[in-house]
């Protein structure tokens, strides 16, 4: 078994909001390896930290966050009274604990204008690079990422199954594939999402390509993993 990372989904989203600066505090403080997480931008050039392109499901409002200023965006809350954060509110949480991030540019319905760019100095200011998986549904969005950082690290997002074609059409200028279920038929790098039943989490840390998992509960999944490394040392 290679070794295997487990990435908080959003954080821990099974106890706070998804995304919240809560989440975030308490998957560091408990030792998950990875937090996974989205970013956005508003209107006036925030980078934010959200999922969806609209807030109407995690916040107590409705519409777009391209169409909102940083202001406008935090009139709205999320369950617990936070407020969307920051990119760099959430990097310098992060940036202390040595905790890997896999940051997704939410790029496919929404065009950001230099994104890429903007998000990679932040990075990079934090010396958090060596430590960070960029990925994305949106080839072009990796494409530019590759054109700016040329060493990062970079994962395609897919549904796909089968062959793959976006992540062929992509392969030489990725580090990773991330997949919702494993593909054998694949010999590269592979991460899968979001996986939270037990036997699914054991199987994946025997797949021979899987070198992590992204979850919703990264203390269960980390329990099973201490399980399967005693299995394997008695």
């Amino acid at each position: 078994m290679m070794t295997f990372d487990i990435y908080g989904h959003r954080g821990f989203p099974v106890r706070f909001p998804e995304n919240s600066m809560a989440s975030f505090a308490y998957t560091i403080a408990h030792g998950a390896d990875g937090i996974e997480t989205d970013v956005q931008e508003t209107k006036d050039g925030a980078l934010v930290i959200i999922h969806d392109e609209k807030i109407d499901r995690t916040l107590n409002g409705h519409g777009w966050i391209k169409d909102m200023t940083l202001a406008e965006l935090h009139q709205y809350q999320m369950a617990n009274g936070e407020r969307v954060p920051l990119l760099s509110d959430v990097l310098d949480l992060m940036a202390p604990s040595g905790i890997k991030l896999n940051l997704e540019f939410k790029t496919s319905k929404v065009h950001y204008t230099n994104i890429e760019e903007k998000v990679h100095r932040e990075i990079v200011v934090r010396d958090m690079a060596a430590r960070t998986i960029y990925s994305s549904f949106d080839s072009d969005t990796l494409r530019r990422l590759h054109a700016i950082a040329p060493t990062q690290q970079l994962g395609v997002l897919t549904m796909q199954s089968g062959k793959v074609p976006k992540f062929t059409a992509l392969k030489p200028i990725l580090a990773t594939l991330h997949v919702e279920q494993y593909q054998p038929q694949i010999d590269f790098p592979q991460l899968l999402w979001t996986v939270d039943d037990p036997h699914e989490i054991r199987r994946a840390m025997h797949d021979k390509q899987v070198f992590g998992i992204i979850t919703d509960n990264f203390e269960r999944a980390m329990r099973i993993r201490e399980e399967e490394m005693a299995h394997l040392t008695q």
